[in-house]
């Protein structure tokens, strides 16, 4: 530590007055010296002084920078609190909303199950099973019971084959009135297309809701509502089923299966001798079918999709080709052509008022057919059994194809009914050439040969031999 101010001056006072008293060379040598050290002490205290100003000055720098940063912290933790204070506030106004909206999705989730309540849960598409086994059921029946031989009492009866044969579903058919092959099998096709347009107006309805009155008109709304909105004609179907009790729906499926039976029954039953075997099984076995009709349709009422019927599908190269029927009791089942753009479909028109357009589309805005002429071309093929196909998803899916009669199954029919007609017709101007000869033998003046003469009393009207009793649609 250097020596006081007042020490240095003391030592040099005492220095000098040491000079004075004994001035002598190291006296001067010591006062230098002192003086030497005195400078370099003051020289000591400016360097230090100066440091001490420059760290003072550093130390203010310093404590300035300091408390910018705490003033600037200061502010941030000010900004941060204001932060965290407006997001307490935001997450309190969100567990508001969120209760909120949690209590609406509650409500909306009670009304949604409320309303589900009101409906049933629609199948998938998949669920659909039994159609084929349905056509096959019906074929059995036709071929079973009008695939056989029919007394000769019934084959001479024409009018007991009128309602077969004036059935809007046998117009483009040569039902014959004969028990070879060709009659037989133009007999099945004649009773399938005659059940299965009756299974469409009775048995295939949107839903078993209503009965058999008033019924159709309510499967006409849904089947219009289907074309423009198909999800909203499947929830109005899920609810009609849900609203109706099982025991009604069970009842009016029934009066839909007797109508179904009676109408078919009236257009068939004269076939069939009253009080014969062949009535009660032809009664049975329409039942037996309506039955199994039945059971198939329930299913689908409670699919998704609207199955529909269509009794004039038409088909491009892309689409599937309907089925030629091929008769069990025969072996005729030629393959059948593309069906003529031209031409308007298979007529009559379909039972349920659908339609196909030329892309194999179905469509409701299709005109009605023009008046069947002799000079149209033949149509390939006469449906005797409809296409089942179901709209999901803005598409159409073929469940089950059409079943026809081909052309070469129709015409082989017309030929033989033109062959009968034509020995018939020769058979009758053959008897008419007898007649008038035996009527000139027995004149006056005429031979009297042994010959065989006629008379009004013994004579027969001119009977077909067995077999041959009616032909066509006569």
């Amino acid at each position: 530590m250097p020596p006081k101010k007042d020490e240095h001056a003391d030592a040099a006072l005492r220095a000098i007055q040491a000079i004075l008293k004994n001035p002598s060379i190291n006296h001067f040598a010591t006062l230098e010296q002192d003086n030497a050290k005195l400078l370099e002490d003051k020289n000591k205290r400016a360097i230090l002084q100066e440091v001490q100003e420059q760290r003072l000055i550093e130390l203010l720098g310093l404590k300035k920078k300091a408390q910018d940063l705490a003033d600037s912290l200061a502010l941030r933790l000010t900004s941060e609190q204001k932060a965290n204070k407006d997001l307490a506030d935001g997450n309190a106004a969100a567990k508001r909303q969120l209760k909120a909206a949690q209590d609406a999705h509650e409500d909306v989730s009670k009304k949604l199950g409320r309303l589900a309540s009101f409906s049933v849960k629609m199948l998938p598409t998949s669920a659909i099973q039994g159609l084929e086994s349905l056509y096959e059921k019906a074929r059995e029946f036709a071929e079973t019971t009008f695939g056989v031989d029919f007394p000769e009492d019934i084959i001479r009866d024409s009018e007991a084959w009128d309602s077969l044969k004036k059935h809007e579903g046998t117009h483009s058919m040569t039902v014959l009135r004969d028990n070879t092959q060709v009659a037989k099998q133009m007999r099945v096709a004649a009773a399938l297309a005659v059940l299965s347009r009756e299974l469409s107006s009775s048995i295939f309805q949107a839903t078993y809701s209503v009965g058999p009155v008033g019924g159709d008109k309510l499967s006409e709304l849904l089947d219009k509502i289907a074309e423009k909105n198909p999800e909203v004609e499947c929830h109005l179907r899920s609810v009609l089923l849900a609203a109706t009790p099982q025991s009604l729906y069970d009842e009016n499926a029934e009066e839909w299966a007797k109508k179904a039976v009676k109408n078919l029954m009236a257009i068939m039953k004269k076939l069939f001798p009253k009080g014969g075997p062949g009535r009660d099984r032809l009664r049975d076995g329409l039942q037996e079918v309506c039955d199994r009709a039945l059971a198939v349709w329930r299913t689908v009422q409670r699919v998704e999709g609207r199955v529909m019927l269509d009794f004039e599908p038409e088909y491009d190269d892309d689409d599937t080709e309907p089925k030629t029927l091929v008769f069990q009791l025969a072996t005729l089942s030629e393959p059948i052509g593309k069906k003529p753009q031209q031409n308007g479909g298979v007529y009559p028109p379909q039972a349920n008022g659908g339609h196909t357009s030329g892309t194999g589309k179905k469509s409701q805005n299709k005109p009605p057919p023009p008046s069947r002429v002799d000079t149209s071309p033949p149509d390939p093929y006469v449906v005797v059994w409809p296409e089942f196909y179901i709209h999901t998803d803005g598409q159409q899916t073929v469940l089950s194809s059409a079943r026809v009669v081909s052309q070469a199954q129709l015409n082989e029919a017309k030929k033989e009914d033109l062959n009968f007609h034509s020995k018939r017709a020769s058979r009758q101007s053959q008897r008419k050439r007898t007649m008038s000869k035996s009527e000139s033998v027995g004149s006056p003046g005429g031979s009297s040969g042994d010959v065989f003469v006629s008379s009004p009393t013994t004579s027969k009207s001119f009977l077909p031999p067995r077999g041959g009793g009616g032909h066509g649609n006569d």
